[in-house]
């Protein structure tokens, strides 16, 4: 086959020289070019004369270069070498790059004479690829000769057909498949028969009748990206068409070429969203610390300012009362900053923790709207304040309940004018207690109202400098409501229209004599045990040793045999030793936690436990937890606090006793 021919780019004078010497013994001529334009511009001007390039590591951007090469002649084997500490990194960025070529291989920059050996394969596979071009061509121009039904391909072009990893398909001038390997039937999805039978715009999506008649217009090749959707989700096919000669495929025929790219652009627009998302993240850390070191730097700069007065001792005696009211206020305005930042904290790390008790909703929300009068007060805004008192015992923590109420109504006050109104009802809705908070202020602007929730995030930086803060109150809000097994929401009819926070949380169905007893303690209400339940066998595994003696004390007095585990490592030697009749777990515990748990239980034999029924009890209470719930093995999904009724129907139904 002659001497082979290959070029190379980006590689400093005495590696290239060495290498240059390398590939001649394997019948390579390596040819220097000074650029990846020139590289360009000699492939070209001198199509099908190279057989491979070799891009050095000197090469700033190799797989963009790479994939030029690819547009410009898919035949050339491209050889990109990186340098040890380069290696990984750009292997990691490979997978992601889409119409980077079929023969295009990346290696390591030391070892030339490896490097020589995997030029002279990477050669050999494209002067073989070639010849293969030639060999379709010839059985082609062959073809003309024949009858214009279905030729018989020769023997070689069949092997190529059948191995080529490619569809390859032969259109006549109506779109019809004449010709198709077994990669194009399966790419498709189709059988043979149809494939002859049905004409390919019908079968591939929109964007091929657009591609066939640019072909037909130009009577130039052309590529195309071919994306659809179905069932399975998104389908991208790279799509390359060119004319062919009257052959057997009748005048106007065209041959194409199809790859199933959708994996790498998934990946590559996968790696974009993940980008941009990686961006959006830096530009909000950047404006959350510019605004955290404001908010500190601020008050601190008022503090010292009257504490370096006081201590000249000049101020007069009413100058002394109005410094030292200004330095407590900043005070406490400094510890509440910091002490939603520790909040935060313990969001993220999973390690916030509820103080569940029976509460009066009404008592909670009363205290919260005394600690904001003097605020609203000072900037005449009128509260109005409707409570019930008769809406019964919430299950909850009475601390953090209060800080929702006071986020809430801060927010209100913060954001209303002066001489504005903030009005705050709580009520009964069904099974559930409804505080809501309504101001004449600001508003909130539509586009915005989606992220009002979401961490360090407010509606613009001008009102951040304006009305304070770091914009974590609303998202610790959604949090302990949640965890709370209850729900909040915004409205807002826009720009200076008000907002409207609706907070909804289950009315507890037990109530407690004493409020300040400890929860596990709670005398039940009148409650009917489901009939049969009781001799259940159930192993309760709940790392929070009040809610574990409360659970224990309700199940025992319905009857049920309960055998109860402070951790997974516990409740998975239990299980072994007793199969339950069922298993009830929290999922939220330190170590293993319950999704962990319940699939190593599903691993087990039926007889060993594996298909006990088994109920999630978890303070994540958002539908996606429910999901993962079910998704571990759970059947049923319970979010805390616990309903006495609504547990014990479940276990009935789970153990088929209802």
């Amino acid at each position: 086959m002659g001497t082979a021919r290959a070029l190379l780019v980006a590689m400093d004078t005495d590696s290239a020289g060495v290498l240059r010497e390398r590939c001649g013994a394997h019948d390579v001529t390596l040819e220097q070019v000074p650029s990846a334009d020139e590289v360009l511009a000699r492939l070209e001007s001198h199509p099908g004369a190279f057989d491979a390039l070799v891009i050095g590591p000197l090469e700033r951007r190799p797989l963009s270069l790479a994939q030029r090469v690819a547009r410009l002649d898919r035949d050339v084997s491209v050889l990109v070498l990186a340098a040890p500490e380069q290696l990984e990194a750009l292997r990691a960025t490979f997978r992601y790059t889409p119409f980077i070529g079929q023969r295009t291989s990346l290696h390591g920059a030391e070892g030339v004479a490896k490097l020589a050996e995997a030029l002279q394969r990477a050669v050999q596979q494209t002067r073989l690829w070639r010849e293969h071009q030639r060999t379709l061509q010839a059985v082609s121009s062959r073809l003309q000769a024949e009858e214009p039904v279905r030729p018989r391909p020769s023997a070689v072009l069949d092997r190529l057909l059948e191995l080529a990893p490619v569809g390859i398909l032969a259109l006549d001038a109506n779109g019809y498949a004449r010709v198709r390997n077994p990669a194009a039937r399966r790419i498709l999805g189709q059988a043979e028969e149809r494939l002859s039978r049905v004409p390919l715009v019908l079968l591939l999506p929109p964007g091929f009748e657009a591609l066939l008649e640019k072909v037909r217009a130009t009577g130039a090749s052309a590529q195309a990206l071919l994306e659809s959707r179905g069932p399975r989700g998104p389908r991208i096919l790279e799509a390359s068409l060119a004319p062919l000669p009257e052959d057997a495929t009748g005048p106007g025929g065209f041959l194409l070429v199809l790859q199933d790219t959708t994996e790498q652009v998934t990946l590559q627009r996968e790696r974009e969203e993940l980008l941009q998302q990686l961006e959006a993240a830096v530009r909000m850390r950047d404006e959350f610390l510019s605004v955290t070191s404001h908010e500190l730097r601020t008050p601190l700069t008022s503090m010292l300012g009257w504490v370096q007065m006081l201590r000249n001792g000049t101020l007069s005696p009413e100058k002394q009362s109005r410094a030292l009211e200004v330095i407590e206020r900043n005070a406490k305005s400094q510890a509440q900053l910091i002490e939603d930042l520790l909040d935060v904290s313990r969001i993220i790390s999973g390690k916030l923790r509820l103080e569940v008790a029976s509460l009066q909703l009404e008592s909670v929300v009363r205290a919260a709207v005394e600690s904001v009068t003097p605020a609203a007060q000072a900037k005449d805004i009128r509260l109005q304040v409707v409570l019930d008192d008769t809406l019964g015992p919430v299950m909850g923590d009475a601390h953090r309940l209060q800080q929702v109420s006071w986020n809430l109504l801060t927010n209100a006050v913060k954001f209303t004018p002066k001489g504005g109104r903030v009005y705050v009802t709580l009520r009964r809705v069904s099974s559930s207690a409804e505080l809501t908070v309504r101001d004449t202020g600001q508003g909130i602007v539509p586009e915005f109202l989606p992220h009002v929730f979401e961490r360090f995030r407010q509606a613009d930086s001008s009102a951040t400098r304006l009305h304070g803060g770091l914009g974590l109150g609303l998202s610790i809000v959604r949090h302990l409501v949640e965890l709370h097994g209850g729900s909040v929401s915004v409205s807002s009819e826009g720009t200076g229209k008000g907002a409207t926070f609706v907070v909804s949380l289950p009315i507890s169905p037990l109530r407690v004599t004493n409020q300040g007893a400890d929860p596990a303690r709670a005398e039940a209400l009148p409650f009917d045990c489901p009939e049969g339940i009781a001799g259940l066998r159930v192993l309760l595994v709940e790392d929070e040793p009040d809610v574990r003696e409360m659970l224990v004390t309700l199940l025992e007095r319905c009857g049920l045999h309960v055998t109860a585990a402070s951790s997974a490592a516990e409740a998975w030697e239990l299980l072994l030793r007793d199969k339950p009749d069922v298993l009830i777990s929290d999922v939220g515990m330190p170590g293993e936690d319950g999704h962990t748990f319940l699939r190593r239980v599903r691993a087990l034999p039926a007889e060993r436990g594996g298909r006990v029924p088994a109920l999630a009890i978890t303070a994540h209470a958002r539908p996606e937890d429910r999901r993962k719930a079910l998704l571990a093995g759970f059947q049923m999904h319970l979010a805390k606090p616990v309903p006495a009724d609504e547990l014990l129907l479940m276990l009935a139904t789970l153990a088929g006793r209802l």
